[in-house]
């Protein structure tokens, strides 16, 4: 399995949550995400598995793409 972000921006109304997120994973590599509570982790793995669209930049996995 791939994965990338290019450029990847979600905000809830006037407050950005992710702002210009750039991830390249090949198959097989492992990947772990830390940070403070409220920092984006959940959201970005929303944007990935699709449970909500960015605002803008490209998440795709496995070639298939969700963004705009």
């Amino acid at each position: 399995m791939t994965l990338s972000t290019h450029a990847l921006r979600w905000s809830v109304g006037d407050r950005t949550i992710l702002d210009g997120v750039d991830i390249d994973v090949g198959n097989g590599e492992f990947v772990g995400l830390i940070g403070p509570n409220g920092s984006g982790k959940s959201s970005l793995l929303r944007c990935l598995y699709r449970a909500q669209r960015p605002d803008s930049g490209v998440a795709t996995v496995d070639g298939s793409t969700c963004g705009r």
